[in-house]
């Protein structure tokens, strides 16, 4: 039996400053790690749409070059959640987000895309 795990974060404390850091790719990387950590066969997260978790929250420790030198604001370039899933041991997929309307069949290519192009799972 396959075992999906949805690494979410919720917790109002990682809204700081107008931006919520629950989305940030170095945060739900993170999670994503405790979720193959624990053995789940595939992680289910939320697109990340920001970066630099850990120091605007003063949370964990952290080096500058994971945000100067191997990533960039670039959706793409947020690879981190896949590289804390074993670098593709396990499968990672980005949940489509939210439905809106005329622009749901959009976001999701969008996502999907996105989510190839940085190493996750069809």
């Amino acid at each position: 039996m396959a075992t999906v795990l949805w690494c979410y974060l919720r917790n109002a404390a990682f809204k700081k400053d107008g931006v919520d850091y629950s989305l940030a790719a170095d945060l739900t990387g993170q999670a994503n790690h405790i979720g193959v950590t624990i053995e789940a066969d595939i992680i289910k997260q939320k697109l990340p749409t920001t970066n630099g978790g850990f120091t605007a929250l003063n949370f964990g420790k952290t080096a500058d070059a994971l945000y100067t030198k191997l990533t960039s604001d670039h959706p793409i370039d947020c690879a981190l959640p896949v590289l804390n899933c074993y670098r593709r041991a396990r499968g990672l997929i980005n949940s489509g987000g939210e439905s809106v309307g005329a622009g749901d069949l959009a976001e999701a290519v969008r996502t999907a895309v996105i989510n190839k192009r940085a190493g996750g799972r069809d």
